[in-house]
């Protein structure tokens, strides 16, 4: 469904030119359909050569990283004008989404091409760096992505860590995918049912080039691990997921999660601030005052981002809560409806991955079957006792809600402890144009860390 919607930028029915994509794209036009012929392949040959003329492979990344943040860029106008023709009535939204599955795989067909040059130049520079990888075809898609291998003859130490985190999962890989990624609007990702851990051009950019595990591979690689506890039977509250089917959403408050949420991403974003902020660890510091000021002022704005999250989250557990509590009061256990829906619901229940309910008409709730639920389950087969399961999930719920609230209220104390930080860090350097190289604000630096580390620790369920 998401590369489905992401795939709607190459289609707009519309009657008048409209000017979006002049750089890479040439457009075929209709009366009743404009859609994307082709990428411009001066502009590609040009991208190309640049890349094969560096030596350098920080110059090679940096021209990568470009073309596909211009591709991006591309994608997001080409979305927003295509939703403004949808909302001002000029798109037949049932003719569209039929339109979009008839030409999926013609637009597929068109990436595959340029999506494995890419991945050929990308290769080409790992192979440089001496990181062994493994040609990967994605089997629905046809296009290729890279799995990065055991390389005991490179020099980057973060590559070497790397590969220890995957020894230690045992369960998945890491790969670099740049198209997914693009296609999807990540950075990175993790998918369970691949089993593998994508780290995105700009993960492997800062591995090649900063010799620096970053964020989003340390966000993605806590959602492995997750699932390897999940695997190894070891419970968790972030095993839940929150699910809205109908028109609700799960909370009143604007977010990216409004109709599915992972509890994991309270522990991720309580943790993401602390992760970004390898920067201050730096014993000689290269860059402007100017620029490590701004990347200070961005975890500010990550914490920000923290609160957003814990607040949304903190409002669809009260919903949940809420709701059982009424299911409970009034014996109606409609809500376990999932749980024997199936013939030969005994056997399907125990070797399922994870328990579903439906505790509204339009909220769901789905956690991993570990031993616990298991042992619940199967007492609810023999003995029919719903209270059991139902107050579990209450008491889970309830222990997430007050692991939030505190997350919540350490954040908004992290997040004025920096400010205030930030604040006697530009006063001194207007003062002292060295200032931000000195012992006094290298020990501000540390404390700045401890804090976000702090916060982060307070996730650990």
């Amino acid at each position: 469904m998401v590369r489905l919607f992401l795939f709607t930028l190459f289609i707009i029915q519309i009657n008048a030119y409209s000017n979006i994509c002049d750089e890479f794209f040439t457009r075929d036009f209709s009366k009743e359909t404009i859609y994307i012929k082709a990428f411009d392949k001066k502009e590609f040959n040009t991208f190309y050569n640049k890349i094969n003329q560096s030596k350098k492979s920080s110059t090679k990344m940096q021209y990568m990283s470009e073309y596909i943040n211009s591709i991006d860029h591309l994608y997001n106008d080409v979305v927003e004008e295509f939703w403004d023709e949808v909302s001002d009535g000029y798109i037949d939204q049932t003719r569209a989404f039929i339109d979009f599955e008839i030409l999926e795989k013609e637009l597929i067909s068109e990436l595959r091409p340029h999506n494995n040059r890419i991945i050929s130049e990308l290769n080409d520079i790992l192979s440089q760096n001496n990181i062994n990888t493994k040609l990967v075809k994605n089997k629905e898609t046809g296009m290729y992505y890279l799995e990065l291998l055991e390389s005991p003859n490179t020099s980057i130490s973060s590559y070497k860590t790397l590969m220890r985190f995957e020894t230690k999962d045992k369960y998945n890989v890491y790969t670099v995918d740049p198209f997914s990624n693009l296609l999807n609007g990540s950075q990175g990702f993790y998918s369970r049912f691949e089993k593998r851990i994508d780290i995105g051009l700009s993960g492997i950019n800062s591995i090649l080039i900063n010799n620096k595990i970053e964020r989003i591979i340390k966000h993605e690689t806590y959602h492995a691990l997750f699932e390897k506890m999940r695997k190894e039977g070891i419970d968790s509250f972030y095993h839940m997921n929150f699910i809205s089917k109908g028109n609700s959403n799960l909370s009143k408050y604007d977010s990216a999660y409004n109709r599915y949420m992972s509890a994991e991403e309270i522990h991720n974003f309580s943790n993401d601030p602390y992760w970004q902020s390898d920067f201050l660890r730096d014993k000689v510091i290269k860059i402007s005052d100017e620029k490590l000021f701004a990347k200070i002022d961005h975890l500010d704005s990550m914490l920000y981002d923290t609160k957003g999250l814990l607040t949304h989250s903190r409002e669809t557990l009260n919903n949940y809560i809420k709701a059982i509590d009424k299911k409970i009061q009034k014996s109606d256990h409609s809500i376990l409806s999932l749980l024997t829906n199936k013939q030969n619901s005994t056997k399907n229940l125990i070797h399922t991955s994870y328990l579903s309910i439906q505790i509204t008409n339009d909220l769901h709730v789905y956690t991993y079957l570990t031993k616990k639920y298991k042992d619940l389950t199967s007492d609810f087969l023999q003995s029919k006792n719903h209270n059991a399961i139902l107050e579990e999930f209450k008491s889970e719920l309830v222990s997430l809600k007050k692991k939030t609230n505190i997350l919540l209220n350490k954040t908004n104390e992290t997040q004025q402890m920096l400010q205030k930080k930030l604040v006697d860090l530009k006063t001194k350097q207007a003062k002292n144009h060295s200032f931000y190289r000195s012992k006094e604000a290298k020990q501000i630096y540390t404390q700045i860390r401890k804090d976000l580390k702090n916060l982060g620790n307070l996730a650990r369920d």
